[in-house]
């Protein structure tokens, strides 16, 4: 069930199970594509987040996952926009077993795979090194930063991982192992 209030923006979606079946573009399209959604909360019950369930969804300030999500597919945000600042981006529920948030960002629980960056009002940041994965738009064209700092062990960037993100400065560290198709920033 999906519930929109126009007072606060928030997109309400509640459930048992996955919500799948959509497609970029057509008649299969997501009820939310091209819609401007500043709260977004998966309620408890929501086991998966299919591909383009998201896409192109703008200025998206938070976004709450919780405990019994345990998929979030590689398309599910495909071409979303974050708002940044302090306090905003993702929010994981305690006794997820397969994603965790840090600072607003949003990582698989033991912070192997970057899934997608939000700026919560920070100029420069470093890829944890435990990450191994920076996967397909994490860091998008409603990303600025001063400096990106790529670090890790065998880190691969998959591709677009970098895609028209504002970025002054990129340091790209011993240990990255490859920076994927497509990367790109606008300096």
């Amino acid at each position: 069930t999906f519930n929109y209030d126009s007072v606060t923006e928030t997109l309400t979606i509640s459930g048992e199970g996955d919500i799948t079946g959509y497609y970029w573009t057509g008649t299969n399209a997501s009820p939310f594509q091209y819609c401007t959604v500043k709260h977004i909360v998966i309620e408890e019950g929501i086991t998966a987040l299919g591909n383009y369930i998201f896409h192109y969804v703008y200025d998206i300030e938070s976004f709450s996952i919780p405990a019994s999500v345990t998929t979030i597919q590689v398309y599910a945000m495909s071409y979303a926009t974050f708002v940044g600042g302090a306090g905003n981006g993702f929010t994981v529920a305690e006794g997820n077993e397969s994603f965790c948030a840090d600072n607003g960002t949003l990582y698989d629980k033991n912070k192997t795979k970057l899934i997608k960056f939000v700026n919560s009002g920070l100029t420069e940041f470093t890829v944890p090194v435990t990450v191994s994965s920076i996967e397909q738009e994490a860091f998008y064209n409603d990303v600025t930063l001063e400096k990106l700092v790529l670090n890790g062990s065998n880190l691969v960037l998959q591709s677009y991982a970098i895609r028209d993100a504002k970025i002054k400065h990129l340091e790209i560290n011993e240990g990255v192992k490859s920076l994927g198709d497509y990367c790109s920033i606008d300096s």
